[in-house]
């Protein structure tokens, strides 16, 4: 079972001219998104395909597994691969270009980990002379720590943010599984600041409930495989949330420490716990 998310400023929908179905299992949007098979659709429909292609925003597809590398050699890049896997390289060219266009990361960060003072990236020379980039930390003690001996929730955070803060233009962003490695904390963050990056679109898969509680009821999509097909229905469609996390094998005792709770008034009432 995954539920859909899709983020976008409150009431808002996309224009009729970037409109497309929102209710596609994952490896349908991917197959309806894909140019090839975009291509097709322009040889038998003549200029509709190709009216869909040149309106479409652009399509940033961010997998389930992002292995961020401890290091990068050096190299100029100015767009982060949404793997993660050139991450060090894109943050040291911007920060090595002395503007601003990072300080939202750095605020960010700085909002979810106060022990970080800012984010560097410095040009690192190996024994050999190789050169290398690597993210660094710096905490309000003026230590230094690389990004690889920070949490891994860290480096998925930064990765995701600074995919959506150097995106200009509007994009549409298919998020795998975001929450990996994040704290619920975070999970919510994260949910705060796409929300308040609201000139992109977001559809995410998750199992995490506490995105799920976090999106707008209206936008949540539960997914499950029943005779064989996607089965496909809106909050409104369910039983509700309670169906969702169902789905997903949560237990009240996951939340509450206790699959049944009883609230009493006083002392009197109890006692009435000794006979359950």
């Amino acid at each position: 079972m995954v539920s859909y998310l899709y983020f976008s400023e409150s009431g808002r929908q996309p224009e009729q001219k970037n409109a497309f179905n929102f209710g596609l299992e994952t490896r349908e949007v991917e197959k309806k998104l894909d140019i090839g098979y975009l291509s097709q659709v322009n040889s038998i429909t003549g200029t509709l395909g190709s009216a869909l292609l040149n309106n479409l925003p652009t399509i940033i597809d961010i997998p389930a597994f992002r292995t961020i590398p401890s290091k990068n050699g050096l190299a100029t890049e100015v767009e982060i691969h949404p793997d993660g896997r050139n991450l060090h390289n894109v943050i040291h060219t911007i920060l090595s270009q002395r503007n601003n266009h990072l300080e939202p990361l750095q605020e960010f960060v700085r909002s979810l980990f106060p022990q970080y003072r800012e984010i560097i990236a410095p040009n690192i020379v190996e024994a050999d002379s190789s050169h290398y980039a690597e993210i660094q930390l710096r905490d309000v003690m003026e230590n230094t720590i690389p990004l690889s001996a920070c949490g891994a929730g860290v480096g998925q955070l930064i990765l995701l943010a600074s995919l959506v803060i150097l995106r200009s233009e509007p994009t549409i962003f298919l998020m795998d599984e975001p929450h990996s490695f994040l704290h619920p904390e975070a999970e919510l963050n994260l949910v705060l600041f796409l929300k308040k990056y609201d000139k992109h679109y977001y559809f995410v898969t998750t199992h995490s409930t506490t995105i799920i509680n976090a999106a707008d009821s209206n936008r949540v999509l539960l997914c499950t495989f029943e005779n064989n097909e996607t089965k496909i229905r809106t909050l409104t469609q369910t039983t509700g949330i309670t169906e969702i996390f169902q789905e997903i094998g949560l237990r009240n005792a996951d939340i509450a420490l206790a699959n049944k709770i009883l609230f009493v008034e006083g002392e009197a009432e109890a006692l009435v716990n000794l006979w359950l």
